[in-house]
Protein backbone atom coordinates (compact mmCIF):
# COMPACT_ATOMS: atom_id res chain seq x y z
CA UNK A 1 0.00 0.00 0.00
CA UNK A 2 1.68 3.35 -0.79
CA UNK A 3 0.58 6.91 0.66
CA UNK A 4 0.63 9.51 -2.25
CA UNK A 5 1.23 12.52 -2.02
CA UNK A 6 0.14 15.55 -4.53
CA UNK A 7 1.21 19.04 -4.51
CA UNK A 8 0.27 22.63 -6.14
CA UNK A 9 1.22 25.85 -5.74
CA UNK A 10 -1.56 28.02 -4.71
CA UNK A 11 -1.78 32.12 -6.03
CA UNK A 12 -3.97 34.34 -3.67
CA UNK A 13 -4.40 37.80 -4.80
CA UNK A 14 -4.70 40.89 -3.15
CA UNK A 15 -7.39 41.11 -0.64
CA UNK A 16 -8.12 37.76 -1.03
CA UNK A 17 -9.57 35.56 1.68
CA UNK A 18 -10.84 32.22 2.12
CA UNK A 19 -13.73 31.19 4.74
CA UNK A 20 -13.28 28.56 7.67
CA UNK A 21 -13.43 25.26 6.08
CA UNK A 22 -12.11 21.46 6.31
CA UNK A 23 -9.88 19.70 3.64
CA UNK A 24 -10.01 17.09 1.57
CA UNK A 25 -11.71 14.14 3.17
CA UNK A 26 -9.32 11.53 1.67
CA UNK A 27 -6.41 13.30 3.15
CA UNK A 28 -4.27 12.39 6.02
CA UNK A 29 -2.61 15.91 6.53
CA UNK A 30 -1.77 18.89 4.42
CA UNK A 31 1.32 20.81 4.41
CA UNK A 32 1.00 24.77 3.24
CA UNK A 33 4.85 26.10 2.96
CA UNK A 34 4.61 29.82 2.59
CA UNK A 35 6.91 31.45 -0.45
CA UNK A 36 6.84 34.52 1.29
CA UNK A 37 9.28 37.63 0.15
CA UNK A 38 11.18 39.27 2.45
CA UNK A 39 8.91 42.29 3.58
CA UNK A 40 5.48 40.47 2.98
CA UNK A 41 3.92 41.48 6.48
CA UNK A 42 3.73 38.15 8.57
CA UNK A 43 0.02 38.93 9.64
CA UNK A 44 -1.56 37.10 6.34
CA UNK A 45 -0.79 33.28 7.57
CA UNK A 46 -3.11 30.71 7.93
CA UNK A 47 -6.07 31.26 10.44
CA UNK A 48 -6.46 27.89 12.89
CA UNK A 49 -9.83 28.04 14.12
CA UNK A 50 -12.46 26.02 16.43
CA UNK A 51 -16.06 25.35 16.80
CA UNK A 52 -17.71 25.57 20.13
CA UNK A 53 -20.17 23.38 18.48
CA UNK A 54 -18.02 19.73 17.72
CA UNK A 55 -20.64 17.70 17.89
CA UNK A 56 -22.83 19.33 15.58
CA UNK A 57 -19.46 19.94 13.58
CA UNK A 58 -19.26 16.81 13.18
CA UNK A 59 -22.38 15.27 12.36
CA UNK A 60 -23.12 17.98 9.84
CA UNK A 61 -19.67 16.72 8.25
CA UNK A 62 -21.36 13.53 8.26
CA UNK A 63 -24.55 14.48 6.77
CA UNK A 64 -22.59 16.35 4.05
CA UNK A 65 -20.60 13.67 2.82
CA UNK A 66 -18.05 15.79 0.41
CA UNK A 67 -14.87 14.24 -0.70
CA UNK A 68 -13.30 18.05 -1.52
CA UNK A 69 -12.74 21.00 1.44
CA UNK A 70 -15.85 21.58 3.46
CA UNK A 71 -17.03 25.19 4.39
CA UNK A 72 -19.13 24.99 7.08
CA UNK A 73 -21.27 28.12 7.65
CA UNK A 74 -19.42 29.88 11.02
CA UNK A 75 -22.83 31.07 12.18
CA UNK A 76 -23.85 27.58 12.31
CA UNK A 77 -21.35 26.00 14.77
CA UNK A 78 -19.99 29.04 16.67
CA UNK A 79 -16.45 29.14 14.74
CA UNK A 80 -14.10 31.27 16.08
CA UNK A 81 -10.42 32.24 15.99
CA UNK A 82 -7.56 30.26 17.68
CA UNK A 83 -4.28 32.00 15.91
CA UNK A 84 -3.21 33.35 12.91
CA UNK A 85 0.36 31.80 11.74
CA UNK A 86 2.63 34.02 10.77
CA UNK A 87 3.08 34.35 6.85
CA UNK A 88 6.84 33.90 6.66
CA UNK A 89 9.36 32.52 4.12
CA UNK A 90 10.16 29.20 4.20
CA UNK A 91 6.95 28.57 7.12
CA UNK A 92 5.24 25.28 7.08
CA UNK A 93 1.90 24.97 8.74
CA UNK A 94 1.04 20.84 8.64
CA UNK A 95 -2.98 19.93 9.74
CA UNK A 96 -4.19 16.61 10.24
CA UNK A 97 -7.21 16.50 8.26
CA UNK A 98 -10.19 15.79 10.31
CA UNK A 99 -13.83 17.37 10.59
CA UNK A 100 -12.27 19.51 13.19
CA UNK A 101 -9.32 20.99 11.56
CA UNK A 102 -11.16 24.12 10.34
CA UNK A 103 -8.91 26.67 8.70
CA UNK A 104 -9.04 29.63 6.96
CA UNK A 105 -7.57 32.84 5.50
CA UNK A 106 -9.50 35.70 7.27
CA UNK A 107 -6.41 38.82 7.25
CA UNK A 108 -6.96 40.80 3.89
CA UNK A 109 -3.99 41.18 2.90
CA UNK A 110 -2.28 43.95 0.18
CA UNK A 111 -0.31 42.09 -2.00
CA UNK A 112 -0.27 38.65 -3.97
CA UNK A 113 0.62 35.44 -1.25
CA UNK A 114 1.81 32.46 -2.85
CA UNK A 115 2.23 28.78 -1.13
CA UNK A 116 2.93 25.14 -1.66
CA UNK A 117 0.24 22.92 -0.65
CA UNK A 118 1.03 19.36 -0.66
CA UNK A 119 -1.73 16.45 0.53
CA UNK A 120 -0.68 13.38 2.13
CA UNK A 121 -3.42 11.05 0.28
CA UNK A 122 -4.48 7.84 2.48
CA UNK A 123 -4.08 4.74 -0.01
CA UNK A 124 -6.94 3.75 -2.39
CA UNK A 125 -7.39 0.60 -0.51
CA UNK A 126 -8.00 2.42 2.86
CA UNK A 127 -10.38 5.10 1.20
CA UNK A 128 -12.64 3.13 -1.77
CA UNK A 129 -14.97 1.41 0.77
CA UNK A 130 -14.84 4.18 3.44
CA UNK A 131 -15.87 7.36 1.48
CA UNK A 132 -18.22 5.45 -1.14
CA UNK A 133 -21.28 7.49 -1.72
CA UNK A 134 -19.88 10.74 -1.20
CA UNK A 135 -19.87 14.01 -2.96
CA UNK A 136 -17.20 14.50 -5.59
CA UNK A 137 -17.33 17.38 -8.43
CA UNK A 138 -15.07 16.29 -9.92
CA UNK A 139 -16.05 12.99 -10.34
CA UNK A 140 -17.99 12.65 -13.87
CA UNK A 141 -20.58 11.35 -11.83
CA UNK A 142 -20.40 13.69 -9.13
CA UNK A 143 -20.28 10.68 -6.23
CA UNK A 144 -16.60 9.93 -5.51
CA UNK A 145 -15.02 6.83 -7.37
CA UNK A 146 -11.46 7.14 -5.87
CA UNK A 147 -9.76 7.33 -9.27
CA UNK A 148 -9.54 11.44 -9.48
Amino acid sequence: MQVGIRGIIQYRNWHAQQPPHVDKATALFTCVLYLAKEGNPIDSGTTLLRSKNESQLISAYRRAKSIRAWFPDPRDFGIVKVKTVSYQQNRAVVMVVLPTSLHGVVHVSDFDRYSMQSFCELPYQIIKDRFAGWNDPLSPTGIFRGDI
